[in-house]
């Protein structure tokens, strides 16, 4: 299996509009296969502008344009690496055992 690259000291994240993007790597925050159900993965991929790689926030949680689900860590791992899915938004814990990605802008992502 491989393995992500590891974050640098120059690789930066943007937000523009709605993309949030890997600078360094060129990359969109992507929910895999413009997948509409709880538990769909949320990856890095080539930024195209589909609506799958489209995000707000809403509450202090980060949503997909797609959905309106949010982005969960999987399994409460939160570290370089670690694996996130979207679900359904709510204050609690996602039952897979992560919890919600919240924003901490105050203006548009």
């Amino acid at each position: 299996m491989a393995h992500p690259p590891r974050r640098t000291a120059t690789q930066k994240c943007q937000s523009k509009g709605e993309l949030i993007r890997n600078l360094a790597l060129q990359t969109c925050l992507t929910v895999a296969g413009a997948d509409q159900h709880n538990g769909a993965p949320v990856v890095a991929a080539a930024c195209d502008g589909s609506v799958s790689q489209h995000w707000y926030h809403e509450n202090r949680q980060v949503r997909s344009r797609l959905n309106g689900k949010g982005p969960q860590v999987t399994g409460g791992a939160y570290a370089v690496g670690a694996k996130a899915s979207v679900w359904d938004c709510d204050a609690a814990p996602a039952k897979n055992g992560g919890g919600p990605i919240r924003a901490t802008t105050t203006g548009p992502i």
